[in-house]
């Protein structure tokens, strides 16, 4: 016998002698016996690991081993390698069994409701490689733990929960391997930020836990190419019926005015559609000279989803024969084709004053609210004359029509832009809706029209925009001269405090270094002497130092903040009132512009912040300098102790390198 690889396989040695009552019956057992002890000892191959029983009963049983049990037949269980044979010899019979091993594929599945996994099992050490599917320790599962097929199809039942599939061995039925399978019930990411307060978090997260966000569990799964820059983030829409089968989708919307629709879960290359909205005399907008949309201006807000009618809203910047252009499209979230006989081109006036489509950017992200898509616009390169505006179409009668519009600065030079870093308005429960403005003319406090530098709570009803309240910080005009636009941030609606003496909060920072912290049922108008903020708290220097261009996130009692070229941030609400001082922070330093965190978790428990520092872009930085090309990296961290990080997709060399920041 030869063999050069160690294995696991067990040998066990059976004694059968012919004529077991002769003396020289067992004589010659216990000189077989002997003999073949001393060739397993000679082979490097070959492990003694127990003497089981022995019978007859002779002085072989006390030669061998002190504690052999009597009364059986006697086997040497041993690890030998490679031994793959039946081998009879004087009355000796070794037989040798493989160690049946199971191992399952994937081992962990993150499912939605209307998902099927497919599972597949591998058995080894013997030729009867079948198993049995059980979920949760039955058979076959059940409705209520999902059910799974002969073939290893897993079906997740109606409601979210964390399962185990396991493969059992029918030649060994005390041999399985399992996967865990997570439910989730989420149903997709279907505006900026997750929800229409710009909370930025997804609380019903089920696989993605601090144990299992590390490089050696969690990687990049794949990458799809589009045709310009992705300014607008991509939403995400979970069990969506296509033709007969149910996907989980991703839309993306970039500056070459394309909207694409990608399975999320990698199963086709190519996207589920395309639609690009340029054509024949139909062109991008070139970019303004401080560079800071860079190569070109097509579709820079993030759209906004209906799940209920299953449209996408979006807002595509064109020329058209040299004519600037601004035109909302509602597309089917299935198809992309046109709905409601769009698109529609957006315009109006207010307060005698026309909207000039040349001179505004539509950077704040989309919002839906009573039905209703609510678009903002900015200035078009800072340049004046601008103003901020607001508009409201709706797709009720079965065509979009204009329902609402609004500017916060109705005269030729008012700016008080709504840009708001990509952020966009937001929205409390009762459906009234809130905008920050930036630097502009202010005379609200004096029955005006013009509202720079404020916070804005607004409501639509019959197709009329009513300005319900507003809050002016005391320092506005210095504010305004300095060019410290407190709408630089998003404004993000705070989770009720219960008990609080305030209960009711939106926050928005400033490119002062400062967090407003406004109360939303009664927000102070403008007070010069005794500003009327809840709490206005300072996380670093005015620009150009720092400066806030993010939107906040929150979690189980957190908010999260980003500023620029400080670390991420984490405030813990007590009694209404944020701490002087973070509760932890990052180790990492985001340049510019900072960082808007969002937070997975399952519902108070495994929360992750995830982080993309975008400082790496290639254009006009702050000072007038221009930074180089470079990715844009991915961090995780503890949501509840941000000097832990978790994850960042530098840390596996290229493997999980990501695209160009912008």
């Amino acid at each position: 016998m030869s063999s050069s690889n160690a294995s696991n396989d067990v040998c066990a040695i059976h004694f059968r002698p012919a004529h077991a009552a002769a003396d020289h019956s067992h004589r010659e057992i216990e000189a077989n016996a002997l003999g073949l002890l001393a060739l397993c000892a000679a082979q490097p191959y070959l492990r003694l690991v127990t003497l089981v029983s022995c019978r007859p009963q002779t002085t072989l049983a006390g030669s061998l081993h002190p504690t052999i049990h009597r009364g059986g037949p006697m086997a040497i269980r041993t690890t030998l390698a490679k031994l793959g044979f039946l081998l009879t010899v004087l009355g000796l019979t070794i037989s040798s069994f493989a160690a049946v091993t199971v191992t399952i594929v994937p081992r962990r599945a993150p499912v939605t409701l209307k998902q099927k996994q497919q599972f597949k099992a591998n058995v080894s050490g013997t030729t009867n490689i079948g198993v049995t599917w059980l979920v949760d320790g039955t058979v076959g599962g059940s409705s209520t733990v999902g059910t799974i097929s002969t073939s290893g199809l897993y079906a997740p039942p109606s409601k979210a929960g964390t399962h185990t599939v396991t493969a059992r061995s029918k030649a060994n039925t005390s041999v399985s391997a399992a996967a865990s399978v997570w439910v989730t019930s989420y149903p997709g990411m279907m505006t900026y930020h997750g929800d229409v307060s710009r909370s930025g978090l997804n609380g019903q997260e089920r696989a993605l836990a601090p144990s299992r966000v590390n490089t050696a569990t969690f990687s990049r799964l794949f990458t799809r190419s589009v045709d310009g820059n992705l300014y607008a983030q991509p939403l995400y829409v979970a069990n969506l019926l296509i033709g007969t089968s149910y996907q989980n989708v991703v839309y993306a919307a970039t500056e070459h005015d394309s909207v694409y629709a990608f399975n999320a879960d990698g199963k086709t290359t190519s996207p589920i559609w395309k639609r690009n909205f340029l054509g024949t005399n139909i062109t991008t907008q070139p970019r303004k000279s401080n560079n800071l949309i860079s190569p070109e201006i097509g579709i820079t807000g993030t759209p906004v989803i209906d799940p209920s009618s299953k449209t996408l809203f979006v807002v595509a910047t064109t020329l058209e024969s040299g004519v600037a252009k601004h035109k909302l499209h509602a597309l089917s979230l299935m198809t992309g084709a046109e709905k409601y006989g769009g698109p529609v081109t957006i315009s109006g006036s207010y307060a005698g004053l026309a909207f000039d489509p040349a001179r505004h950017l539509q950077r704040p992200a989309l919002l839906l609210v009573n039905g209703e898509v609510i678009i903002c616009f900015g200035s078009h390169g800072d340049s004046l004359p601008y103003q901020g505006w607001m508009f409201a179409y709706s797709a009720s009668s079965s065509t979009l029509h204009s329902t609402g519009v609004f500017s916060t600065a109705p005269s030729s030079n008012g700016a008080a832009a709504i840009w708001n870093s990509g952020g966009g308005p937001a929205a409390d429960t009762n459906g009234n809706i809130f905008v920050v403005t930036g630097n502009g003319v202010f005379d609200l406090d004096t029955a005006g029209p013009n509202a720079g530098d404020s916070f804005l709570k607004l409501t639509l009803s019959n197709g009329v925009f009513q300005m319900l309240d507003f809050y002016t910080p005391s320092n506005e005009s210095t504010l305004n001269s300095q060019d410290q636009d407190l709408g630089s941030g998003g404004p993000m609606v705070a989770p009720t405090q219960n008990g609080a003496a305030t209960p009711n909060l939106i926050l928005c920072g400033g490119k002062d270094g400062i967090i407003y912290v406004v109360n939303r049922s009664n927000m102070g108008h403008f007070n010069a002497t005794a500003d009327p903020a809840v709490q206005k708290l300072t996380i670093g220097s005015p620009e150009p130092i720092n400066g806030n261009w993010f939107t906040p996130a929150n979690w189980n009692g957190y908010v999260y903040f980003g500023g620029t070229d400080e670390s991420v941030m984490a405030f813990k609400f007590t009694n209404g009132l944020l701490p002087t001082s973070p509760s932890s922070q990052t180790t990492n330093i985001f340049g510019y512009p900072g960082a808007s965190a969002t937070v997975s978790a399952s519902g108070t428990s495994n929360g992750i912040v995830w982080v993309l520092d975008n400082s790496a872009f290639l254009g006009g930085a702050r000072g007038g300098t221009v930074n180089p090309a470079g990715p844009a990296i991915l961090h995780a961290y503890r949501a509840d102790d941000l000097a832990v990080e978790l994850y960042n997709s530098s840390q596996a060399g290229t493997r999980d390198t990501g695209g160009t920041a912008i």
